[in-house]
């Protein structure tokens, strides 16, 4: 955990009674939810990059 590596985790769970239970499985999963934070990630990504120039 302790290398220094620059990350991002961006998880949902508070919302999500199944997490980490016997009951998370794929079928509860949200393509809606994943495109989201897909999107939120790119654009943080960016956002980021671009702070760096």
């Amino acid at each position: 955990m302790d290398r220094h590596v620059p990350a991002v985790d961006i998880t949902e769970f508070l919302n999500y009674p199944y997490w980490h239970t016997a009951q998370d499985t794929m079928h509860k999963l949200s393509p809606r939810s994943f495109a989201i934070v897909g999107h939120v990630f790119l654009e943080s990504v960016r956002a980021l990059q671009e702070g760096q120039r």
